[in-house]
């Protein structure tokens, strides 16, 4: 079946699914992180040690050419078990660290400088430096987040912003819109923004995307 929305087509194919047999491809008795499935190969951290699993062969091995920093709780680590300390100003604490659904971008939450925006292998892109929540469009350079004002070491208001990797530029939108905290996310098939506010509303904000 072919459908077409706008000048978009998309291929809606027929596609079966075999039950009958689940293959273990890996057991281990220590902790393993989140599988990631990339160019038929399986990339896990083994009590934050870098394994790879060749689904051709089924053969693992803990060295191989490195496809992006395995983060961890607040550190990355290297395929050669090195622990490497990210490049954060002053030596600010990492709260947490997390990839871009993509898989593209590495976000710091620091302890008092915002969300710090890195490529896949750390190299440093945005310091985004009262924020404390980032979410990127998948497969683009769009973020969307918060920044914050405190009063009395809590949070008193937010306001959400549209901006882009690699540039200090920045877009308010919900000027109107009141609320200590807000939870955005990009919606992967529609132009559309959803947040949910500290009193538990779930919003909706529509927009388009026009390139220069």
């Amino acid at each position: 079946n072919k459908v077409t929305k706008g000048k978009k087509s998309f291929s809606i194919m027929s596609y079966t699914i075999d039950t009958k047999s689940v293959d273990v491809i890996y057991t281990s008795e220590r902790r393993i992180s989140t599988p990631i499935l990339l160019n038929s190969s399986i990339y896990i951290l083994e009590d934050d040690k870098p394994i790879n699993i060749n689904l051709a062969d089924n053969l693992t091995s803990e060295n191989f050419p490195q496809p992006f920093l395995f983060a961890s709780n607040d550190k990355l680590i290297k395929v050669s078990n090195k622990i490497d300390t990210l490049s954060i100003p002053n030596n600010e604490k990492a709260i947490s660290v997390k990839y871009s659904k993509d898989g593209e971008n590495i976000f710091v939450l620091t302890s008092s400088i915002g969300v710090l925006v890195y490529d896949k292998m750390a190299n440093p892109i945005n310091n985004l430096t009262s924020s404390g929540f980032v979410r990127k469009l998948y497969k683009s350079n769009l973020l969307l987040f918060t920044e914050q004002e405190d009063k009395d070491d809590k949070i008193a208001s937010s306001k959400l912003y549209i901006g882009f990797l690699n540039s200090d530029k920045k877009f308010e939108i919900l000027q109107n819109e009141k609320s200590p905290k807000f939870y955005p996310d990009w919606s992967p098939t529609e132009n559309k923004i959803v947040y949910v506010t500290e009193d538990d509303s779930i919003k909706l904000v529509s927009f388009n995307i026009e390139k220069n």
